[in-house]
């Protein structure tokens, strides 16, 4: 959808289950469910135990939440318009009410403290290439 090497984003809830945004809505998947995937990159951050249960609180939370194709152009714009993104377009991306996987796994690391793009996007607006250009600059994947 985005052009990006990078597809998509989920969040780890235990060793063997994660929480995924995907159309139809937020929900619950077995990690062994993205297992066949040569290209999976877990984050390496050094968490707290109590960042690693607000992560998982939060994605936890969130799952049913429902799932917006626009989105995506709604982040396109933001991330073309930077500053400049309507009021109301700012609103739309730092709400709840739906969101993409890498929203989801955004928002979630920032209730625990870690805000990964301090770049002038606006908050919400990131997708699965954010995550793989992050992790790529870290050193934990190897495709930009």
């Amino acid at each position: 959808m985005t052009g990006s090497y990078w597809g998509h984003v989920v969040v780890a809830v235990s060793n063997d289950r994660c929480v995924s945004a995907e159309p139809g809505g937020v929900r619950y998947r077995p990690i062994s469910y993205y297992a066949d995937n040569e290209e999976i990159v877990w984050s390496r951050f050094e968490l707290t135990p109590a960042q690693r249960k607000t992560i998982q609180r939060w994605a936890v939370n969130h799952v049913r939440t429902k799932y917006n194709w626009a989105d995506y152009y709604a982040i396109g714009f933001a991330m073309i318009t930077k500053s400049a993104t309507p009021a109301r377009l700012r609103r739309w991306l730092s709400s709840t009410d739906s969101l993409q996987c890498a929203q989801l796994a955004d928002q979630a690391l920032q209730a625990a403290g870690i805000h990964l793009f301090k770049d002038d996007r606006v908050p919400g607006a990131v997708y699965p290439g954010s995550f793989g250009k992050h992790f790529h600059a870290m050193g934990w994947a190897h495709k930009p």
